[in-house]
């Protein structure tokens, strides 16, 4: 099973997915965190990028799903060897990301047709509540992390149903940690039928 955390920067995508494998590994289900931008070559070239402001959004898409195909053969792998995957990130993030950057979504086939998702989740929050959380980060900020592009990006988030065809399970994230995992560990288990 596939199963992917989405929504913008600081919705806590990582604690969650990362809760989320524990509880798995804690009933018996092999579970396994991973996430995109990956480790890879490609990966690597995206996060020194994704600090600089001059990379256009066709270079970085293109980057991303390079990365993207090298890992969906590893989830592949990975669930071959029976365990589910939960990835922090996936394709929606770059289409949301690359458009609301000013890339043409005709040029997005090639993401958006790879695979779909046993699950995904879109976390949602308000705009204030991600920029307090990117502010306590250690980090310095990436070029998507400022009030303008998060509205853009959050709205788009909302319209992934209608652009994708797909179907998305939202959490608003705005609840104590425990209620978020219980409440996605709940549709986990009712979809998977653990």
């Amino acid at each position: 099973m596939f199963i992917v955390i989405e929504g913008p920067d600081g919705s806590g995508k990582t604690t969650i997915s990362k809760l989320l494998v524990e509880r798995l590994n804690d009933i018996g289900i092999k579970a396994r965190y991973t996430s995109e931008p990956t480790a890879s070559h490609y990966g690597k070239r995206l996060r020194e990028m994704l600090s600089d402001s001059s990379s256009t959004p066709k270079e970085l898409y293109d980057l991303f799903v390079l990365d993207r195909i090298e890992h969906l053969k590893e989830i592949s792998e990975w669930e071959k060897g029976g365990e589910v995957v939960i990835s922090d990130r996936y394709k929606y993030s770059t289409y949301c990301y690359q458009v609301s950057h000013g890339l043409d979504p005709a040029l997005t086939e090639d993401n958006n047709s790879l695979r779909t998702p046993d699950i995904t989740f879109i976390l949602t929050t308000d705009v204030d509540v991600l920029l307090s959380r990117i502010e306590t980060r250690a980090l310095s900020k990436e070029i998507y992390e400022t009030r303008g592009f998060l509205e853009k990006i959050t709205a788009m988030y909302e319209r992934l149903p209608e652009i994708f065809g797909e179907e998305f399970s939202y959490i608003d994230v705005d609840d104590t940690i425990d209620n978020i995992v219980s409440k996605a560990f709940g549709i986990i288990k009712e979809k998977a039928s653990i």
